[in-house]
């Protein structure tokens, strides 16, 4: 994350995440080690071969079933400016693979008596707006509060790419918003700013950073030497495997500049996921760990749509209940998955934006799981009859362009977006960003890149505002601001 911004603007963020792999010559992968328990595994080797092409950033592999380990393997290097190899004891950004231990730090908490998941989160957290009084500390773990995305406002701010998020930033965000994407407990919507807050819950109730509680709880009891909520994201991190993206041909950097955890923030090796994945099996974290997996239900009594808990989703796939999270950040990928029935878990980790480690993770589960499984069956369409495809984006007729011509200015995200129009070419600029065209999405509806801008009318017809949608992000107004002649 060196050289790009958190979401950055020349793609989208379902883009950003739904990356792919490209098949490249095989060579040898690395072993953890020489034992003969990975010698059966070998033929998993094809699934990795293009991150043991050459000199690149790659991954690492590990399975286990209960307390035994299957196999750890890993593809590329760690570091390219030093050709230093993957491990599985290399360390890795986990991204939101993180929110499972911020979970399990807070029904900790409750179980000691500290808390109580129906809480309102202004009880810990004051400096949230009014509008968040009725968001319970249940809600922000499952995803149900209606808080925006800090990570997405501040890309819609169009924050330059070495700003650094910090816990007063994030605060400060959520404090300049008006409203909520919506009512909390009513809809289910991704949103890292709940776990953030989270963090902030665990440290103002114990007096503890997260780090130091999940530390003293839950790594150390379970062994987990090299794991580590980093709070600094220039603190150093000893084995760390940088990330990396390509960009014009060439490998860059691509780490972590954030300063707030809960979310994300963890460091973590292979070696060390296959020992917390005993703990689902450990009496004293197993009770807790079965919850945080069960799906959670909306304030209707409706389930979550996609089966998401606490820091966990479970699903089927091919027959088989999985228990799983993902995480994507700059130039790192990360999975863990379990099967509860089997006690097998696979995890996953890479330090290139090019894996798709979901992906990965599943198909090296289909290899060494003991259960019988379904046919692989494509994504489900929606009831009813066959969809017909949208429609391909189109250039800005010439006189919506002109109308939404201007300046706008949003106090929610301190920042002003530029709209140029010449002929039927309509751009978009923000900060110090430059300019990209946007499309008509609709009959009065632009955008690209993820974000929709919807006109605000008066009574006249006359443009006043743009109404701003971009997934995490909802119903965002921005005003428009006088021309130089005071229109």
């Amino acid at each position: 994350m060196v050289r790009t911004p958190l979401v950055r603007w020349d793609t989208s963020l379902a883009v950003a995440l739904a990356v792919s792999l490209v098949m490249a010559r095989p060579l040898a992968a690395q072993p953890a080690s020489a034992s003969p328990s990975t010698a059966p595994f070998a033929a998993l080797d094809s699934l990795f071969a293009p991150f043991s092409a050459g000199v690149s950033p790659g991954c690492v592999v590990g399975a286990s079933r209960r307390d035994s380990t299957l196999l750890a393997r890993s593809y590329g290097y760690a570091d390219l400016e030093r050709q230093a190899p993957l491990s599985p004891r290399s360390v890795f950004y986990a991204a939101s693979v993180s929110k499972q231990f911020q979970a399990l730090a807070v029904l900790l908490l409750e179980q000691d008596g500290r808390l109580r998941l129906d809480d309102p989160v202004r009880r810990y957290v004051p400096e949230l707006p009014a509008h968040a009084s009725a968001i319970t500390l249940r809600q922000l773990l499952n995803h149900t509060s209606g808080l925006r995305d800090y990570l997405m406002l501040a890309s819609l701010a169009g924050r330059p790419s070495d700003f650094v998020i910090t816990e007063r930033a994030v605060l400060d965000a959520l404090a300049r918003q008006r409203q909520l994407n919506f009512a909390p407990g009513s809809e289910h919507l991704y949103s890292n700013s709940g776990y953030v807050l989270l963090s902030l819950v665990v440290q103002r109730v114990t007096g503890q950073r997260l780090d130091d509680f999940a530390r003293a709880r839950i790594f150390t009891p379970l062994g987990m030497g090299q794991t580590r909520f980093q709070h600094d994201h220039t603190a150093l991190v000893p084995g760390r495997a940088n990330g990396h993206v390509r960009e014009g041909g060439a490998w860059h950097l691509a780490n972590s500049l954030l300063d707030v955890v809960g979310d994300g923030g963890l460091y973590t090796s292979v070696e060390d996921l296959l020992r917390w994945a005993t703990a689902f099996d450990r009496p004293d974290f197993a009770p807790l760990l079965r919850r945080m997996g069960t799906p959670d239900s909306l304030a209707d009594g409706r389930p979550i749509a996609n089966g998401y808990g606490m820091g966990l989703s479970r699903s089927t796939y091919r027959g088989v209940t999985v228990v799983a999270h993902g995480g994507a950040l700059a130039g790192y990928r990360t999975h863990f998955l379990r099967l509860p029935d089997e006690g097998l878990a696979v995890a996953v980790l890479c330090n290139t934006a090019t894996a798709n480690p979901s992906r990965l993770a599943l198909q090296v589960m289909e290899r060494v799981t003991r259960q019988p499984l379904g046919p692989a069956t494509a994504a489900p369409v929606a009831s009813g009859a066959a969809q017909a495809p949208a429609e391909a984006p189109q250039r800005v007729p010439a006189t919506l362009a002109r109308a939404l011509a201007g300046t706008f200015h949003s106090t929610e995200l301190d920042a002003r977006y530029r709209l140029a129009a010449a002929g039927d070419t309509l751009t978009l600029s923000v900060g110090d960003n430059p300019p990209f065209p946007l499309l008509l999405l609709g009959a009065d509806r632009v955008g690209a890149r993820g974000l929709e801008l919807e006109p605000v009318r008066d009574a006249a017809g006359r443009v006043t505002g743009l109404r701003l949608g971009a997934g995490r992000v909802r119903g965002m107004v921005l005003g428009r601001e006088p021309d130089a002649a005071g229109r």
